[in-house]
């Protein structure tokens, strides 16, 4: 349960609240709502649940909900267009090297298919350098050993 002590934003009681004759009390599961209530504090109800829409404040008694700003709005989608994007941009490095395994698999027509190859090999690195280490948070998948190899010969 929260409390606003004056209108101050809403929090659980202090483990300790001074009443209105200047004693306090310090347990914190004995305190009654004769005192809490003399203490000056207010139950008030939990914040309600907004939309990633919608912005919800305390105007001191109580909670309000409002339409978020334009200005949050466009943060919004920024981030959303940029995950999207990195997303795309993984899905598309997995399909390039997955392209290029194949390619290799067939090593007898690989004498055939090497510009098909390099096409790929060129896409993945420019996608790759449109990253920079800070905000690469994709872990690039390896081409595995073959299968029952420990990687030894």
């Amino acid at each position: 349960m929260l409390y606003s002590l004056k209108g101050a934003y809403p929090a659980e009681l202090p483990n300790r609240i001074r009443l209105s004759d200047g004693s306090t009390r310090t347990d914190v599961d004995n305190f009654t709502e004769k005192m809490i209530a003399d203490a000056g504090y207010v139950t008030v109800s939990n914040p309600p649940s907004v939309a990633i829409t919608q912005t919800c404040t305390w105007n001191g008694s109580d909670w309000v909900v409002e339409e978020a700003p334009e200005w949050k709005m466009q943060q919004l989608k920024e981030a959303y267009l940029s995950s999207v994007k990195e997303e795309q941009h993984a899905i598309l490095l997995i399909y390039y090297r997955i392209k290029i395994e194949e390619l290799e698999k067939n090593g007898e027509n690989l004498k055939y298919n090497m510009d098909e190859l390099t096409a790929y090999i060129k896409k993945i690195e420019a996608i790759q350098d449109t990253y920079s280490e800070d905000t690469m948070s994709v872990s690039w998948p390896q081409k595995p050993n073959k299968i029952g190899s420990d990687g030894s010969e």
